[in-house]
């Protein structure tokens, strides 16, 4: 069975109009990245200055030491073990 070709969606001028607008789309959005790169990088090294600033003083909560074991198995709240289904 042969069927007939599919009429095209898009004009030639559509597809064009398409292809330019996308194309502008993509460079407003590269330039917003690129905009926001250097802001993002000083926000990550702040927060990297301030974890290493709260290690050097062992204000973390661990500061390197292990963790002390909970005293009930992790599933188990602090209420009691869950109730079972009827």
């Amino acid at each position: 069975m042969n069927h007939p070709p599919a009429k095209p969606r898009l004009t030639p001028e559509q597809t064009e109009l398409a292809a330019t607008s996308l194309a502008e789309a993509a460079d407003t959005l590269r330039r917003f990245f690129e905009a926001l790169l250097p802001v993002t990088r000083a926000a990550a090294e702040s927060m990297s200055a301030i974890c290493r600033c709260l290690q050097d003083t062992d204000l973390t909560p661990h500061a390197g030491r292990p963790t002390r074991p909970g005293d009930r198995p992790a599933w188990q709240s602090p209420y009691g073990p869950p109730q079972r289904l009827r």
